[in-house]
């Protein structure tokens, strides 16, 4: 089942403006020094279900919202092969993130993971390429790498350190090929959100 630790109907620190914030249950990376180690255990939290999706859905329909943020945990864990029985979970985020784009596509979508985006578009280490790639592709910003506690930096932008990348994914996801029948994927150019701490 698709679990969420928290839900922030107005955060302002995950993102530009106001934000409907879902912090997902489930890490497998268990970075040392992260701020949120109680989203690890994927047993915790409560069950995210059609029905709750469509009320956070609402919430996002507020004119004072400017977008959603998926953090964690890490939402992307339901990706992970090694999660390879999640299917409903996984059908669920994808609901998710393209009912979001189309009813609000003046909104932006914004996700973090310890995940890189060339682990993501390559497939490695992931179950169903083409549902993850359908995630960022509905997607604006993607906030990607392992919180590594000797880079952390206080008071640093939407990222805990900075290794971490902020990209911009429509941008990004331009200069990607994909050749399925040769088992090719290629990643041109990672375009870098400069953000100011």
């Amino acid at each position: 089942m698709l679990k969420y630790a928290k839900i922030r109907d107005r955060d302002i620190a995950n993102g530009p403006g106001v934000r409907v914030s879902i912090f997902f249950q489930g890490c497998l990376h268990q970075c040392q020094g992260c701020f949120n180690p109680e989203t690890w255990n994927p047993k915790m939290g409560f069950e995210l279900t059609k029905e709750k999706i469509d009320k956070i859905l609402d919430l996002c329909g507020k004119e004072y919202i400017n977008g959603i943020s998926l953090l964690g945990g890490d939402p992307f864990y339901i990706f992970d092969k090694r999660n390879n029985n999640m299917k409903t979970e996984r059908d669920l985020f994808l609901y998710l993130i393209t009912t979001f784009k189309k009813r609000y596509p003046e909104k932006s979508i914004w996700i973090w993971t310890g995940y890189s985006i060339e682990d993501c578009l390559t497939g490695c280490g992931f179950i169903n390429n083409d549902d993850l790639y359908s995630v960022l592709n509905n997607s604006d910003v993607l906030i990607d790498g392992h919180f590594i506690e000797k880079y952390k930096i206080p008071n640093l932008k939407y990222r805990g350190s900075t290794n971490q990348r902020i990209i911009d994914l429509p941008a990004t996801l331009s200069t990607y090929k994909s050749n399925k029948d040769h088992n090719v994927n290629i990643l041109y150019s990672i375009k870098i959100i400069d953000i100011n701490s």
